[in-house]
């Protein structure tokens, strides 16, 4: 994944360690196991304004069979929320 910092001086972002991804079929959640260049919360990664970073998300391998995702960030206030990922 890449974000830009378009909004804020001085950003930061991390991730929830609940964070999971869940197959649209059947429901079932897949925990995250690590990131790379994302701090998992409390700790955070700093972003200046008008700069990208790239950040890796882990999780599980997902079975041939899935073919569409939710990412979610289960806290409530959380933008960390994408719908309908489409797997090829």
């Amino acid at each position: 994944m890449s974000w830009r910092n378009t909004q804020y001086t001085g950003g930061w972002y991390n991730i929830d360690k609940n964070t999971y991804i869940q197959d649209k079929t059947t429901g079932k959640k897949y925990a995250l196991i690590d990131t790379e260049n994302c701090a998992i919360s409390p700790s955070k990664t700093s972003i200046e304004f008008g700069q990208t970073k790239e950040f890796v998300l882990y999780f599980p391998a997902l079975p041939a069979s899935v073919t569409s995702i939710d990412l979610c960030e289960p806290t409530t206030t959380s933008s960390w929320k994408f719908y309908g990922i489409k797997i090829k």
